[in-house]
């Protein structure tokens, strides 16, 4: 031990050493140390030379906070965001409950926890605390997720616009012919882009993508937290799509796997080997050869609704790429129409109207209808 003791001041001669024990596997117990380092920051790291855990804490600070008086403290928990930090005050109603409960409360999941634990960092009034340790009433939680992504290109001139906004998140309404992510390196005329200019030194974390030739809401986290909170399905999406050929179902659900087409870059197709890809439809409106359609994603994968419509004989209208016919519309007919959100500590439901391309299609489609009945 003391020779171990001896290495880890070598390597960390800043710090502070205090003894501890760790349970090892099939409930060994394993010697371990708690360096508490002068940088700080808190972090648990497996060292595989030692095969130990090390914890990383820092000390909590006995110089008094300037300013602490006049920060504004929610009474409905969550206090504040600022500089990857996230701050809550405990209520009444969790005086004496375990930390995890009342941070289980605010939506963060068992993952999640076991992530703050690994990259960022868990304290209760400065004091690094366990999961399973209580906290009182009127206790201030801050968590730290440290934020090292990089930083896109500003570009001010592309006035992309904005649905919704709060200190967490941001939802664009994306027009034709604009990606989400610059194409590479030296464009900066994509969504992330338009971000990097509204916020300068943000890390641009879209939550889902929309292609280059598809409309509509484009959810966008303004931190790393609320990327991971609201990254794992509780936001719910609705397409608004027109389809080709007529549906003889008005509801159905296509369970089919998604593959790359060797060789290619973007284009999918229906595969076993692939990853699973399950989409939900219901018909809204049909106008002879064209259907108005309403879609639900179980899962995000590239191209997703595109290929399941064309594999379903159905390809969206305009879109080429899987067998749309483009003699009306220049591009795919698909767009992001809802989107709702009712936990995670978010709630909101934002809508977006359909572009004028589409609705023109449609109108043209309800026209044609109309005339043949008459």
């Amino acid at each position: 031990m003391r020779k171990k003791i001896s290495e880890i001041k070598r390597r960390v001669p800043e710090a502070r050493l205090r003894g501890g024990f760790v349970w090892g596997r099939k409930g060994t117990a394993a010697a371990s140390l708690i360096i508490i380092a002068k940088n700080g920051g808190f972090s648990n790291r497996f060292d595989y030379k030692y095969k130990k855990f090390f914890s990383y804490i820092r000390p909590r600070s006995k110089r008094k906070h300037k300013g602490r008086a006049e920060r504004p403290i929610d009474t409905g928990r969550e206090a504040y965001y600022n500089n990857g930090m996230k701050r809550y005050l405990v209520t009444k109603e969790y005086d004496g409950a375990r930390l995890c409960d009342f941070l289980r409360s605010l939506g963060y999941s068992r993952t999640m926890l076991t992530r703050l634990k690994l990259d960022g960092g868990l304290t209760v009034n400065g004091a690094f605390r366990r999961n399973i340790d209580p906290v009182f009433e009127n206790d201030e939680v801050v968590i730290v997720f440290p934020d090292k992504a990089a930083v896109l290109t500003p570009n001010g001139s592309l006035a992309i616009p904005v649905v919704y906004e709060d200190d967490d998140i941001l939802i664009y309404d994306k027009p034709d012919d604009i990606l989400v992510h610059p194409a590479g390196k030296g464009f900066d005329d994509a969504l992330g882009n338009d971000f990097a200019f509204r916020f300068p030194g943000v890390p641009f974390r879209p939550l889902g993508r929309l292609d280059r030739h598809t409309t509509g809401l484009c959810l966008t986290a303004k931190n790393k937290l609320t990327a991971v909170r609201l990254g794992g399905g509780a936001v719910e999406k609705e397409y608004i799509a027109i389809a080709e050929g007529v549906f003889e179902e008005e509801r159905g659900t296509v369970d089919a796997p998604l593959l790359r087409v060797p060789g290619s870059v973007i284009q999918r197709k229906v595969d076993p080997a692939g990853q699973p890809a399950v989409t939900h439809y219901r018909v809204l409106a049909q106008y002879g050869d064209h259907a108005l359609i309403a879609l639900r994603l179980e899962t995000g994968r590239t191209h997703q609704i595109r290929v399941h419509m064309a594999f379903l004989g159905h390809p969206l209208a305009g879109d080429s790429l899987y067998g749309g016919g483009t003699g009306r519309i220049r591009r795919q007919a698909l767009h992001c129409a809802a989107m709702t959100c009712r936990g995670a500590g978010h709630d909101f439901a934002v809508t977006s109207p359909l572009p004028a391309d589409m609705a023109s299609l449609r109108a043209a489609l309800e026209r044609e209808q109309r005339a043949e009945r008459d």
